[in-house]
C-alpha cells in the first residue's frame, strides 16, 4: 500500500547514484500519481527533476508533477508561486516520448486544466502568456481551451501583454475560434488596453459585411471606446463617424437633420456606407418624414463611390420616379 512515508521515500531515491534506481523511483511516482495525491513537499522534490540529465527520469517527473498539481489545487485551491514559475518551462512544446508512448498531451492538459481555474480569480506573470502565444500560433488542438483561459482572465478585469493580443489577432481568420477570440479582444478593449489595425479591420468589416444586427452594434461600440483609447487611422475613423451618424439617425429624431447633413457630406468624400446605413435609408425611405432630397443625394454619391445600392432601395427609387406619385416633380 503507497503512504505519503512510501511517496517521500521514492522522491529520496531520484537523487541515487545509480541510473536504474532513479529511472525506477520516478516511474513509480509517475504510475502513484495517477491515483494518489502527492504532497507540496513531494511536489517541490519532483520540481527538482523536470529537467533532469537522466531523461526517462524527467519525463517520468514532469507527468507526475502536472497531475500532483492539479490534484494539490483543487484540494486547497491554490499553488505555490514557485510552481506557477515552473509552469512555461514544463509545458511541452515539442514532443515528451518515452519508447512509443507520448506524454505531450498529458502534461499540456494538465497544465491547462491547472491554468483554466486559476485564470478566474489569479493574476498571471507574463511569462505564462508564452504558452498561449504558442498555442495560438501553431497548436490547434488546445487553442479553445487556451482562449477560454484568456477569456476569464481578461473578464476579470486583468491586462493581457501586448504580443498576446497580437498572437488573438493572428487567430482571428480561423473561423472554428473567431468568435470565441473576437470575445476575448472585446475584454481587451473595455479594459482600455491598445489593439492593433488587424482587429480594427475586422470590427469595420463587421459594419459592412454582417447581417446580425447585434454584431454591428457591438462592433460599433467598440471602435467607439478603441478611440478613446488610442489614435486610430483616419480610415478607421470616418467608418465610425459615418456609423455614429446613422445612430443618430435612427435614435434621435431632433439631431435627424444635421446626421443626414453629415452622412451626405462623408459619402460626398468618398466614403462607403455601412449596412447599418442602407437599413436607415430604407427605414427613412418607408416612413413619413421627408427627407426626398437627402436621400436622393447620398444614393447619388454611393454610386458615384462605385456601391451597389440593394435591390429593395432599387425598388423604392422605381417607385419614386413614377408620374403618378405626387413627388415625382421633385426628382
Amino acid at each position: 500500500m503507497i503512504n505519503d512515508r512510501t511517496l517521500e521515500y521514492l522522491t529520496k531515491a531520484l537523487y541515487s547514484i545509480d541510473k536504474q534506481t532513479c529511472i525506477l523511483s520516478a516511474k513509480s511516482l509517475y504510475l502513484a500519481s495517477e491515483t494518489h495525491e502527492l504532497g507540496n513537499n513531494v511536489l517541490i522534490e519532483l520540481k527538482e527533476h523536470i529537467d533532469n540529465k537522466i531523461y526517462d527520469v524527467a519525463v517520468y517527473s514532469t507527468v507526475a508533477y502536472t497531475r500532483g498539481l492539479v490534484k494539490l489545487y483543487f484540494k486547497e485551491g491554490s499553488i505555490m508561486k514557485i510552481h506557477m514559475e515552473s509552469l512555461p518551462k514544463i509545458y511541452a512544446f515539442d514532443d515528451l516520448q518515452l519508447d512509443e508512448e507520448t506524454f505531450s498531451d498529458t502534461v499540456n492538459n494538465n497544465i491547462l486544466s491547472l491554468l483554466l481555474n486559476l485564470s478566474k480569480h489569479n493574476l498571471f506573470d507574463d511569462h505564462i502568456f508564452v504558452i498561449f502565444n504558442h498555442i495560438l500560433s501553431f497548436e490547434s488542438s488546445n487553442q479553445v481551451v487556451a482562449i477560454k483561459i484568456l477569456y476569464n482572465y481578461s473578464a476579470n478585469k486583468h491586462s493581457i501583454p501586448q504580443d498576446t493580443i497580437l498572437a488573438l489577432e493572428n487567430a482571428i481568420d480561423i473561423s472554428e475560434i473567431s468568435h470565441e477570440v473576437t470575445k476575448v479582444l472585446s475584454n481587451v478593449i473595455k479594459n482600455r488596453q491598445l489593439v492593433n489595425e488587424k482587429f480594427l479591420r475586422h470590427l469595420a468589416d463587421n459594419l459592412y459585411l454582417s447581417n446580425d444586427d447585434q454584431l454591428r452594434k457591438e462592433s460599433f461600440k467598440l471602435l467607439d471606446i478603441v478611440n478613446d483609447n488610442q489614435d486610430i487611422s483616419d480610415e478607421f475613423f470616418y467608418i465610425l463617424e459615418l456609423e455614429r451618424a446613422i445612430h443618430i439617425i435612427n435614435s434621435f429624431p431632433l439631431d435627424r437633420n444635421d446626421a443626414m447633413s453629415y452622412l451626405y457630406e462623408l459619402t460626398e468624400q468618398n466614403q462607403k456606407i455601412t449596412l447599418s446605413g442602407f437599413k436607415i435609408l430604407d427605414k427613412i425611405m418607408n416612413s413619413q418624414f421627408v427627407f426626398d432630397e437627402k436621400i436622393f443625394g447620398i444614393l447619388l454619391n454611393i454610386c458615384k463611390n462605385e456601391q451597389s445600392i440593394p435591390d429593395n432601395l432599387i425598388n423604392k427609387l422605381v417607385e419614386r420616379f413614377d408620374p403618378r406619385q405626387a413627388n415625382c416633380q421633385l426628382i
